[in-house]
């Protein structure tokens, strides 16, 4: 610095580094908090509010009667209502249910989607994605539409339904048009009925819709295909935000709407970790999850919830937990229920960093020699456990339909996503139920506890889903749970076998498929079904593999891995041969009559045109003849007439 002495130098200098360091203090500051968990995770009571349901013809007054809803069953109403300054919802839930003509209320909770991250991905016209998506060929859905199920469409006798419980859905996808019925949105106090309000804004509903039923069959062929890509009817009932974050009061408004439109299958991809909270009985913090239960319970077996076994990488276990850690609705031990995890392409369960994914990992805790220490680090992943996971599926790089933009919905763009997560595995078991009701003409509704039990005992046992499980100091705080019960992993095709069959006496149109050809193609369509190397190479335009299975002698076994056997190096060239002697030019055809035939020369020599004889008569005069033995021409004699003379007797 010019004109300052050295020490005031050396100070000022000091002093700007002092600054700098405290910038950059700040921005690390900044963006650590950037990286901060949303508190709606880590406390999932909604503040300021209570979710109150009334009974039939009472409301409290004016006010509170502008923030309920009627109830879908038509029992009453329900909505949030406000708390006092300083009061807790736990409060204010007990001040209310003292209220005349109070049915319950109870502090609502957020719920978040379970998704566990996406690689967005847009697919050029007459580019399906089907036979790009491995997980269609793991859970043999191939061999089921071989059998011509695959799903019904809309406005017919027998649709197929399915209730999307989630952030909505673009129903105006060029894959996933038609398939939509109905739809409503409970958020922010508010109903709001038809497929406009349904309309997506978080993406999420989406990727669960084409997982379930898009339909890939637009001609020429977009995209790729669901598990119903023959058809559905889809009622979509959004109560999440364009974050992913929605009220468990508003999720137990749109599960007694599905019921209510007489949909017997619900997707529930969504989930709670309420730790130790309480929740089983009236009066609870978590009494909502217990409402949610007993709506399920008194369903009994018209209704089946498939619902996501979360992202976290933990084990389910009952309450109370170290951690803590209990994941809802996943724990709620339902008949009715089928919880999911998801598996990788090895039926291994999925967990970033094993996978090949790398998600966010977090500090979670563990039982070390009875005492609960918080310094155990697990990766995000399925969740699992026997006692509570049910079934494992395919839930990872998945391709699927995504939201669109406004941009890209003007000029009817279809846009896809490969995803992951136990939502991925949910909505794909979802779509294997609907199978069997499609397959049933939809009178499956009635018994969807045999749809359950038929997914169950259809599903491939894995070893690596077997394993037990136990924390990373090899003790087994598990409680002897294995990754999921018997190992099992989704199989769409057995499922129909078990569902029309039994054991050792299967309909022979489902007859059972042999193990060696679950999670395969035949060796025909291996080449097609193979999944696209990163990045994604446009697979050919071809329909969904559609191979049926026939009793009697089974086909050859395909490779297992549906990946072509390497070729042996082929032996060396051969060196190249001398090229042979150029032919000669050909002779020029000879003038009439043709020369006899001469011996090629080296230099054939064309041969000179021979003249050609004049014709005969041309050069006799008149009255002349030419005669070949004489060589010249001669006088033509007189031709006498012959006749009679006259006058001669």
């Amino acid at each position: 610095m010019p004109g300052m002495a050295p020490a005031a130098w050396r100070r000022a200098a000091r002093g700007s580094g002092l600054v700098q360091i405290a910038f950059l203090l700040a921005l690390l500051h900044v963006a650590a908090a950037a990286k901060q968990q949303d508190p709606r995770l880590s406390n999932p009571i909604v503040p300021g509010s209570v979710f109150v349901s009334f009974k039939k013809g009472a409301v409290l007054s004016a006010s509170a009667a502008a923030n309920v809803s009627p109830l879908p069953s038509g029992s009453g109403v329900a909505g949030s209502l406000p708390v006092r300054r300083g009061e807790s919802p736990e409060a204010a839930a007990k001040r209310y249910r003292k209220s005349a003509g109070v049915k319950y209320a109870a502090p609502n909770l957020w719920v978040h989607v379970t998704d566990g991250g996406s690689y967005p991905f847009r697919a050029p016209v007459q580019e399906p994605l089907w036979n790009a998506s491995w997980a269609m060929t793991k859970i043999s859905a191939g061999y089921a539409y071989g059998t011509g199920v695959g799903g019904r469409r809309k406005d017919t006798t027998s649709e197929t339904r399915v209730c999307i419980i989630d952030s909505g859905v673009d129903c105006g996808h060029p894959d996933l048009a038609g398939s939509c019925k109905d739809g409503v949105s409970f958020f922010s106090n508010k109903e709001t009925r038809g497929l406009a309000a349904a309309q997506d804004e978080n993406g999420h509903g989406t990727k669960m819709a084409g997982l379930v039923t898009a339909s890939g069959i637009i001609t020429p062929p977009l995209g790729t295909a669901g598990v119903l890509y023959l058809g559905s009817s889809l009622y979509v009932c959004k109560f999440m935000d364009a974050k992913g974050f929605g009220t468990m009061g508003d999720a137990l408004l749109c599960l007694q709407w599905c019921i209510s439109k007489g949909v017997s299958l619900s997707l529930a991809s969504w989930g709670t970790n309420i730790g130790n909270m309480a929740w089983e009985g009236p009066g609870t913090p978590g009494e909502l999850y217990w409402r949610f239960k007993q709506v399920l319970l008194k369903q009994g077996n018209n209704h089946l919830l498939v619902a996501a076994a979360g992202n976290q990488g933990r084990p389910l276990l009952p309450q109370p937990q170290c951690g803590p850690f209990f994941f809802m609705p996943a724990q709620l031990q339902v008949d009715n229920m089928l919880v999911v995890g998801a598996s990788d392409q090895s039926d291994g369960m999925w967990k970033a960093g094993v996978s090949g994914t790398a998600l966010s990992g977090q500090r979670t805790a563990a039982l070390v020699s009875g005492q609960c220490q918080a310094t155990v680090a697990e990766d995000s992943g399925s969740n699992y456990g026997s006692n509570y996971v049910h079934i494992f599926a395919p839930g990872y790089l998945v391709w699927t339909t995504s939201m669109r933009s406004s941009e890209e919905k003007l000029l009817n763009k279809a846009t896809y996503v490969e995803v992951i997560g136990t939502s991925v595995s949910a909505a794909l078991v979802s779509g294997v139920a609907g199978l069997v009701l499609a397959a049933t003409g939809n009178a499956a509704a009635s018994g969807m506890q045999d749809v359950r039990q038929a997914i169950l005992d259809g599903a491939d046992r894995t070893a690596a889903l077997t394993s037990k499980v136990s924390d990373q100091f090899g003790n087994d705080v598990r409680n002897g749970q294995t990754v999921v019960g018997a190992g099992r992993r989704l199989n769409a095709y057995n499922t129909l076998s078990e569902y029309f069959g039994d054991p050792g006496d299967y309909d022979p149109n489902f007859p059972l498929l042999p193990p060696a050809m679950c999670g395969t193609a035949p060796a025909a369509y291996a080449s097609r079904l193979l999944p696209s190397p990163p990045p994604p190479q446009p697979p050919s335009p071809r329909p969904p593999v559609v191979v049926p299975y026939t009793t009697g002698r089974p086909p050859p076994r395909p490779p297992p891995r549906l990946v072509p056997s390497p070729r042996p190096s082929p032996p060396p060239p051969l060196p190249p041969r001398p090229p042979p002697p150029k032919p000669p030019p050909p002779l020029p055809r000879p003038p009439w009559p043709r020369p006899p035939s001469r011996p090629p020369s080296p230099k054939p020599q064309p041969p000179k045109p021979r003249p050609r004889p004049p014709p005969p008569n041309s050069q006799c005069r008149v009255g002349q003849v030419f005669d070949v033995f004489q060589k010249r021409c001669v006088a033509v004699p007189l031709k006498r007439r012959s006749g009679r003379r006259s006058g001669l007797l």
